[in-house]
């Protein structure tokens, strides 16, 4: 009798081995499907970000025309190791409106809080040094106050005010040529209104 129990006792614990084999196994390829799952996965997601990433785009930038006494705002800055003019500018930034980028920028360059009253248009130009092109939303402001303590923008040198005279004879220190062509619209006289760039909900995809 003992020794029958002594066999059933050696098979149940074969058996249990054997299951716990089987269990191994079965878990191994399991975790094996998964990570082969998460690989696949991990390399749809590198696929589509290397399909945005090479997907071309030009530089999103705004800039006000802000006139006073028959003069134009505009900066003194430094790029790249020369004094050049251009109008307050710089780039959209994340989740912001082209208006609000528009009255931020102009603030962080010149210390001025200004009032937009009219898109004067959209440029498009290609810098050759940089090999980059840009898409400029240019708006018409009027100045409302001067925080003449606020410190100003990295590479701002001053804040001036120029004549369009002025502006013209120091074509060879423009930024680039959107920065005349920018007054020449503004005294051309034609605006769209502000709601001609309209913000609209995120949804879908």
């Amino acid at each position: 009798m003992l020794g029958e129990m002594g066999a059933i006792g050696a098979g149940f614990k074969r058996q249990s081995t054997r299951l716990k084999s089987a269990s191994s196994t079965i878990s191994a390829r399991s975790c094996s499907v998964k990570l082969d799952d998460m690989n696949n996965e991990s390399s749809a997601a590198v696929a589509i970000v290397q399909r945005e990433t090479d997907v071309w785009r030009p530089h999103v930038t705004v800039a006000t025309v802000v006139p006073r006494d028959g003069k134009f705002l505009l900066v003194e800055e430094t790029v790249r190791g020369q004094l050049v003019l251009n109008q307050p500018a710089g780039h959209l930034d994340p989740d912001e409106t082209l208006q609000d980028a528009a009255v931020r920028e102009t603030l962080e360059e010149t210390g001025w809080d200004v009032s937009l009253t009219g898109l004067l248009g959209v440029q498009q130009w290609t810098s050759v040094s940089l090999g980059e092109q840009f898409i400029r939303f240019t708006f018409a402001a009027l100045p409302v106050l001067h925080h003449t303590e606020r410190t100003l923008d990295d590479g701002i040198v001053r804040a001036l005010w120029l004549s369009r005279a002025e502006i013209a004879a120091s074509a060879d220190r423009l930024r680039s040529p959107m920065v005349l062509a920018s007054v020449d619209d503004f005294l051309g006289g034609a605006q769209l209104p502000l709601d001609a760039i309209r913000w609209l909900p995120t949804r879908g995809r």
